[in-house]
């Protein structure tokens, strides 16, 4: 099996009335993904995640990779035996849209995440998210003086894509590269029918972009009902290392799955921009495995 899903159903307490037994009852989940296969399924089906190549502006749902191979979600496998799944971006030799290579924990345009692709932090019951991650060589921790473009990233998000591509207000907790900008972090939050940054800034420690690092992502409820988000990221001795603290008055909500390669680039003040990589290259995000657990 490439995934484990663990649920223990416990319970919270019993109440004795007029000798009838009631117990209010908790979900405790652990999924983790190690991707020794990667699966395409069609927005029917049910699963973990759909791998979503998106070529010219075109979800092609069941395959590796768009018709013109520009935006892939591929299989790989290290000598040593790590297995992964290689989100790619390649030259389009006939641009006409948006590329994106595309991981989500729902399918996109077609359902909101539901079910075990929702986690929804609660109190007591909150959310911890882990992803091991590694970028080609196109990618500087800057994103300056290199050859990728666009942005790639991993995380959890409201999963606001319309039904016409175009996306809404979005709620969402990212570890991004963006071309200009580098290795950062975004916490964002749907507010008043627009996207409110509530943070955009840069990973303060030095990252190897060519080696596989660990981020994680902590998700607390606290008593007022904000979500209290703590960012990590793995330092180059191998120990997580506190990036970043977020109150998020209100909370953020359920979110899912969402991690990509594409070719936008984008900014706090939510400016995007359509990039395309240079003749013959290709850029690469390569994911071994992400870990979700709530108690």
């Amino acid at each position: 099996m490439s995934r484990r899903s663990l649920r223990a159903h416990c319970t919270l307490f019993l109440c004795l009335a007029a000798g009838t037994i009631s117990a209010t009852m908790s979900t405790a989940r652990d999924d983790l993904e190690n991707f020794n296969q990667v699966v395409y399924l069609l927005p029917t089906q049910s699963g973990d995640y759909w791998a979503i190549p998106n070529g010219d502006s075109v979800q092609y749902f069941g395959s590796a990779c768009d018709p013109e191979n520009t935006a892939c979600i591929l299989s790989g496998s290290d000598p040593g035996g790590t297995t992964y799944a290689r989100l790619q971006i390649s030259h389009d030799s006939t641009p006409a849209g948006y590329d994106n290579a595309d991981l989500s924990g729902s399918p996109t345009t077609f359902a909101v995440g539901s079910g075990d692709q929702l986690w929804c932090v609660s109190h007591g019951h909150p959310v911890t998210l882990e992803f091991r991650v590694r970028w080609s060589a196109d990618y500087s921790q800057t994103g300056l003086s290199d050859v990728a473009v666009g942005s790639s990233g991993f995380g959890v998000w409201n999963s606001p894509i319309q039904s016409d591509g175009s996306i809404g207000p979005a709620t969402a907790i990212f570890f991004t590269w963006v071309d200009g900008i580098g290795l950062s972090s975004v916490i964002s939050k749907a507010i008043d029918n627009q996207t409110t940054f509530l943070s955009f800034e840069s990973v303060p420690i030095t990252v190897d972009m060519q080696d596989w690092t660990e981020f994680k992502v902590e998700v607390n409820r606290l008593g007022s009902g904000a979500d209290l988000v703590k960012l990590y990221v793995q330092n180059l001795a191998g120990a997580y290392h506190h990036t970043e603290t977020e109150v998020v008055s209100g909370g953020l909500g359920c979110l899912s799955l969402e991690s990509w390669n594409d070719i936008q680039s984008y900014d706090f003040q939510g400016t995007f921009q359509l990039q395309n990589p240079p003749f013959g290259e290709t850029q690469e995000m390569d994911m071994d495995w992400y870990h979700f657990s709530q108690p």
